[in-house]
């Protein structure tokens, strides 16, 4: 019975140490650059802020980098030791917590996702070589959904949900819900913002 136990909690043991090794293993934003060798990640060590983004094709001494929405399209090839990027790079905090989480093939962004403080999903893009594409959904720090799109070709399809924060306006919180179709957006719930509020 001893010897049952000791084989588990070695087990266990291994299996923790793995984990640790691979989570120490992973690639940091800041091994990331763009073709001439400049970032392709800017970060902010004093705010637990994600990484902010390079924008546009271009080197010399003019870049740019800014937060990523929905329907961005991220056309920057990032790199890797001087080749186009194919793997998982993470972003995390000071305090070493995940940020975010970047996913290229190609040199491409495939998967953006960030977290908030408290470890869950803040945002989760999808693209089809820096493309948007398929879902991208923004979270509450408590895990309610707070806004979907969804993405064909870069362009919004398909039904849509929006929270709107109107507690400025001493309204509570509401939910527009639509879908986009060939480029029109049609409204299936009433406005959240309206002459009758």
């Amino acid at each position: 019975m001893s010897v049952c136990f000791g084989m588990k909690r070695l087990t266990f043991m291994l299996l923790g140490l793995v984990c640790s090794i691979e989570i120490q293993a992973q690639l940091l934003v800041d091994r990331i650059t763009i073709a001439c060798g400049n970032n392709y990640f800017a970060e902010d060590e004093n705010y637990n802020n994600p990484a902010l983004v390079v924008r546009g094709i271009f080197c010399g001494d003019a870049y740019f980098w800014t937060p990523i929405s929905e329907g961005d399209v991220l056309s920057e090839l990032a790199y890797l030791d001087d080749e186009p990027f194919t793997g998982t790079c993470i972003d995390l905090d000071s305090n070493g917590l995940l940020l975010a989480r970047y996913t290229f093939q190609d040199g491409l962004i495939q998967r953006l996702e960030e977290y908030h403080d408290n470890g869950s999903p803040y945002k989760i893009f999808n693209y089809a070589a820096g493309v948007p594409q398929g879902s991208a959904s923004r979270f509450e720090p408590n895990g309610l959904l707070d806004s979907h799109f969804y993405f064909e070709n870069g362009q919004r399809s398909g039904f849509y949900y929006i929270t709107r924060d109107r507690t400025d306006w001493g309204l509570p919180p509401c939910i527009e819900l639509g879908k986009t179709t060939n480029g029109e957006s049609i409204a299936l719930s009433k406005p959240c913002f309206s002459e009758g509020d």
